[in-house]
């Protein structure tokens, strides 16, 4: 019996600063165990060994590592040139069936096979969530915000892990439909089950107002009242 995705190749952008990487490497061995075959093409700081460890001998995935900057390093897209001929010459020697891109700015180049976006995050949602926008109103902000919209409107699909970022995203950037929402996914744990203890762990950056870990806190101590 042929797997799933055999014979699909699927080139995938991600990179290595947070959450993105996680998401990427886990579709990533997922699709290869179907029978994809995957390039995994990092912009943005490299990953460390403890991250590339996570894909090395996976079944179906390769690794390609760039020095290109993520759209909100170069919110004023001095680099957008030399990323549009980078990954060109990468998606060339790979010859990838479809382009997935973990940001916005990449689906704005031309590309000879479909397309997908997936939208983790923005600036602008950010900004207006945490109450920042006087911080990002200038011009290379705002040649930020036209690639975004460009990436969205480019892309044959987008796609959005809540409703709520997927309404936010479209009001945002002044579309009138479009997206669809599919719910990030984990690989299920197989460690022994074990007892409860009387503990809460709450991960994320203390400083992103967006994580909202004060709010986390408050309902800790409400519920342990």
């Amino acid at each position: 019996m042929r797997a799933a995705g055999s014979g699909i190749r699927l080139m995938m952008t991600t990179d290595a600063v947070g959450g993105v990487w996680v998401f990427a490497t886990t579709l990533a061995r997922s699709l290869g165990l179907a029978g994809f075959e995957v390039l995994l093409v990092t912009l943005g700081p490299r990953p460390t060994a403890a991250q590339t460890a996570m894909v090395r001998g996976c079944r179906g995935i390769s690794l390609v590592e760039t020095d290109l900057q993520l759209e909100w390093q170069d919110p004023a897209g001095a680099d957008v040139c030399h990323a549009d001929t980078v990954l060109r010459a990468i998606a060339d020697r790979f010859g990838p069936d479809l382009v997935h891109f973990n940001s916005f700015r990449e689906a704005m180049f031309h590309w000879k096979v479909p397309t997908i976006a997936v939208a983790h995050s923005c600036v602008n949602s950010w900004a207006a969530a945490c109450r920042e926008t006087d911080a990002f109103t200038g011009d290379e902000w705002k040649a930020y915000t036209v690639s975004v919209e460009a990436g969205l409107r480019n892309a044959d699909v987008w796609v959005a892990p809540t409703w709520a970022f997927r309404e936010q995203l479209l009001s945002q950037y002044g579309l009138c439909q479009g997206g669809e929402v599919i719910w990030n996914g984990v690989e299920s744990g197989r460690a022994p089950s074990a007892g409860k203890r009387p503990l809460v762990l709450s991960a994320g950056r203390l400083w992103d107002k967006a994580k909202n870990l004060s709010a986390r806190w408050r309902d800790v101590a409400r519920r342990a009242a």
